[in-house]
């Protein structure tokens, strides 16, 4: 019986590990005879696994359906928007800045393409009373100075705006709602005015973005 020699075992062993078949002449040494040579073939299998980058996918424009319930948020998100810039300006900050993001934020100034734009009329505005771009929107909530005529809305200030829905159409990519809201001055006053709002989802955020707002105060038979 023929057994292999401690130098043979270790050229075995040291066999490079990439590969397909190699051939190496290894001694065998009998018992009791003279040194042999013959041929051991090994072989060693690899798997090489490709790691290819993962390419990068485009997110999905968000096209949910508008909710009830969007709509309200939207609404209080607007108050509240007014009654912050109120109280930046009160407080002497940069109630300017604060309109801008407010506008930023609810209404579809930065969406609105293809000819398309906000269509905003505010309650209190003659001489130019469509609002079409957000340097007209800004002047009228913050008196930026672009309209002689605006005093800057939300620097009135107002402390609390409540509001009531009576009616909302939703359709398949836009919500109108038209109700009543109420403003509270800092002497506690409370004026009443009509509002109709339309929204479109931006496809960016999926946030509700305002496109059509018209404000008016109600209509007094008396006066």
């Amino acid at each position: 019986m023929m057994r292999l020699s401690t130098a043979a075992l270790l050229a075995i062993l040291a066999a490079p590990a990439q590969g397909t078949s190699r051939s190496r002449a290894v001694g065998l040494v009998p018992r009791g005879g003279a040194m042999k040579t013959t041929v051991v073939t090994t072989t060693t299998t690899t798997t090489t696994t490709s790691e290819e980058p993962t390419p990068a996918v485009a997110a999905t424009p968000v096209s949910k359906p508008i909710s009830k319930d969007e709509v309200s948020d939207a609404l209080q998100k607007w108050c509240d928007g007014v009654v912050m810039i109120g109280a930046i300006y009160k407080a002497g900050g940069d109630y300017k800045t604060a309109a801008k993001r407010f506008l930023d934020e609810l209404y579809a100034f930065d969406i609105a393409k293809d000819g398309n734009v906000v269509l905003f009329k505010p309650t209190k505005a003659a001489v130019v009373p469509f609002r079409h771009d957000i340097e007209g929107a800004l002047s009228y909530f913050a008196n930026t100075g672009l309209y002689p005529e605006d005093h800057g809305f939300a620097i009135t200030p107002f402390t609390k705006i409540r509001y009531e829905i009576s009616g909302v159409n939703i359709d398949s990519d836009s919500a109108t709602v038209l109700g009543h809201y109420w403003f509270t001055d800092l002497s506690g006053a409370e004026a009443k005015a009509e509002f109709s709002f339309q929204y479109v989802r931006d496809p960016a955020s999926g946030k509700l973005k305002i496109v059509l707002h018209h404000s008016s105060l109600p209509y007094n038979p008396y006066k």
